[in-house]
């Protein structure tokens, strides 16, 4: 398998599972979920995810949306919803590392493919306030949205603490 073009790679539906684990108190979270992304111009996706986030006793609706903008080199730029840079990103076999400073916060995460139908981020954040991980598992869903989420398989090793 070799790298993927992600625009094109993460158009579809999607399920999301995080888990969230505060390295400072060793609480742990979750986000279940549905992503989708939508080409809304050449080479531009809207990738926007949806779902429940629980964590620390508290259990509501989140939701996010980045903006995916394929380079010349086949990557893709990623930015916040406003515009704003958030990190380069390919998607292949290997590992893609990058990271992201958001004042005296660092976000170092980790991309990777697991086959066709599946791929992953592992995200590590620490600041003067903050000190957590994320690890994501994204699988394209098979079936139409009302399909639930799919449940099973092996746990890619970067996912696994």
């Amino acid at each position: 398998m070799t790298a993927v073009d992600p625009v094109d790679y993460l158009c579809g539906a999607w399920d999301v599972d995080r888990a969230v684990l505060d390295l400072g108190t060793g609480g742990r979270g979750a986000f279940r979920g549905t992503a989708r992304g939508v080409v809304v111009a050449a080479g531009v996706l809207c990738f926007e995810e949806e779902g429940e986030m629980t964590v620390n006793g508290h259990r509501g609706p989140a939701r996010r949306a980045l903006e995916l903008v394929r380079t010349a080199s086949g990557r893709a730029d990623v930015r916040f919803a406003d515009g704003r840079h958030f990190h380069g990103l390919e998607l292949g076999p290997a590992p893609f590392a990058v990271e992201h400073r958001c004042g005296a916060d660092s976000y170092r995460g980790e991309f990777q493919l697991h086959g066709s139908e599946r791929w992953s981020s592992v995200w590590e954040v620490c600041g003067p306030a903050k000190r957590y991980q994320l690890a994501t598992s994204y699988a394209r869903r098979a079936g139409p949205p009302e399909g639930g989420l799919r449940v099973g398989g092996p746990v890619p090793r970067a996912l696994r603490w």
